[in-house]
């Protein structure tokens, strides 16, 4: 201490400048108040305090967290239910899955569709293709893939 005056670390300076910096904003001042409420950690501290203080007792017990409960005694024995009673009957066997909430594909429909094998080149050429002809009402009730198929194998 000089002449009275308690010297603050360079950190803490830095930490309340960045503070009123802040506190500039009504957002930043209520989260500032927010986060000074729930860790008092964070709460600016006044110009000429001691230092760093230590949180009441009050809010030491609210941050703490309480113990696990007590395990059961006669856990490990396979046997959790009340004392003396018998050990749980053993397991069905499991039942069939449910059934399929969607419809089985008829096998008249066969595999889907694919389009015949093509290089990437071919595709783009056809794919370009296919946009000129809708474009110039060429394609008329041609599909894609109907259009494609013969695009393709050429």
């Amino acid at each position: 201490m000089k002449h009275g005056i308690a010297r603050r670390s360079e950190r803490q300076q830095v930490r309340d400048a960045k503070l009123r910096i802040a506190a500039s904003s009504p957002a930043a001042l209520a989260f500032i108040l927010v986060l000074a409420a729930f860790n008092p950690a964070f709460a600016p501290q006044a110009v000429g305090g001691s230092g760093p203080q230590k949180a009441p007792a009050a809010v030491q017990r609210q941050t703490a967290h309480p113990p696990p409960p007590s395990r059961p005694a006669n856990l490990g024995s396979g046997n959790i239910g009340a004392p003396g009673a018998s050990p749980a009957p053993p397991a069905q066997t499991p039942s069939p899955p449910p059934p399929s909430p969607f419809a089985p594909i008829p096998a008249e429909l066969g595999p889907p569709m694919s389009l015949p094998p093509a290089t990437r080149e071919r595709m783009h050429s056809c794919g370009v293709e296919w946009q000129k002809m809708k474009q110039t009402g060429a394609a008329g009730d041609k599909t894609w893939r109907d259009f494609a198929t013969v695009c393709l194998t050429r």
